[in-house]
């Protein structure tokens, strides 16, 4: 569990080594007594309480060993620990999966959407029209539209200008 900046992050270090890290507070499960899993997905559960309830400071809390030491952990017996650690687990790889599927599927809808522009751009959604005009044609015929509209729109600016004068 970090007790400095991000605190009460906890994370399973599973080592039998000593080591150290600075605002690092090290929780070492009691083997056959306490599963590490079910240690650490207890500790993210409380997260919020610990961060809230008795952090100190404002911009950087500050959660000390004193009181990470008073934090009541609920224990099952060690084999429910180990159960609910393992149905968790499953559960966050079905997560994990859907996550995946979704990744793929977004992937592939815009593949699709790309495919279905193309082929509409091309003519080829639909069966066209013998009689209708190519797109050149009416490309042509907007510009010279619009292009007469932007005439007739400057002149009215110039009939409106010399009757103000």
């Amino acid at each position: 569990v970090n007790i400095g900046a991000g605190t009460a992050t906890p994370a399973l270090v599973d080592v039998d080594y000593e080591f150290s890290l600075k605002n690092v507070a090290l929780l070492k499960p009691i083997r056959g007594a306490i599963d590490g899993a079910y240690l650490e997905f207890h500790q993210r559960y409380v997260k919020e309480q610990i961060f809230h309830e008795i952090t100190r400071g404002g911009a950087q809390p500050f959660l000390s060993l004193k009181s990470l030491k008073s934090l009541a952990i609920p224990m099952a017996p060690f084999a429910e620990q180990v159960e609910i650690a393992r149905h968790i687990n499953e559960a966050f790889e079905v997560i994990r999966g859907v996550e995946t599927e979704l990744a793929s599927s977004e992937a592939e809808l815009t593949q699709l959407d790309q495919s279905i522009l193309a082929k509409a751009f091309r003519g080829e959604l639909v069966p066209q029209d013998s009689g209708d005009e190519p797109a050149s044609q009416l490309l042509h015929r907007i510009r010279t539209t619009r292009e007469k509209l932007e005439a007739e729109k400057k002149a009215s600016k110039k009939k409106r200008a010399k009757k103000s004068k």
